[in-house]
């Protein structure tokens, strides 16, 4: 199976401190959204954690410790190590695979739609350049970013092409690796 890259915006869940701490964020509201777990909440507690333990980690009051990631995974199949360095499958399940391709989609269009909205707001400053004084160094940070933004449009772009031309995963196939 093809590693999936996913790109976090600062919009996804602004409140946590760490990369990580979203990317285990997305994977459980995956899991919630494919109806594995009601709620974070539920998660938690069959971890045996508090629900506002949970909390403290996704708003940044507490940091995503070994012990509670350790936890979280094994009953949950989210891969710690795709939530650490986010390499390899978010999940160690196969079978969570099956409904991967709609949510992705979804995914990419809020991003695009995302990246299309700062796109837009870089561009108004752009066109205030001339009715304004920015300092050297600020127009070269806004320069960086158009740069930025324009090429993580292109990566997307590509992916969403790669995506749409990729085969869907059947319910066979998931057997035949899970098997093999």
């Amino acid at each position: 199976m093809q590693e999936e890259i996913v790109i976090f915006t600062d919009d996804f869940f602004p409140k946590a401190k760490s990369i990580e701490v979203k990317r285990l964020i997305y994977a459980v509201q995956l899991l919630i959204d494919e109806g594995k777990f009601r709620s974070f909440k539920s998660l938690a507690e069959k971890a045996g954690f508090s629900s506002q333990h949970f909390t403290d980690i996704k708003t940044g009051r507490k940091e995503l410790q070994s012990d509670f990631l350790d936890k979280i995974s094994n009953i949950s199949s989210i891969n710690k190590v795709w939530v650490l360095t986010g390499t390899g499958e978010k999940f160690t399940d196969v079978s969570l695979s099956k409904n991967r391709k709609a949510f992705q989609e979804a995914d990419i269009n809020k991003l695009l739609e995302t990246i299309e909205r700062k796109d837009r707001q870089i561009e108004e400053l752009v066109t205030k350049k001339e009715h304004i004084t920015i300092p050297e160094n600020v127009w070269e940070k806004i320069e960086q970013l158009i740069n930025t933004v324009t090429s993580q449009q292109r990566t997307i772009e590509q992916f969403i092409m790669r995506e749409k031309n990729r085969p869907a995963l059947r319910e066979d196939d998931a057997t035949c690796v899970a098997a093999s």
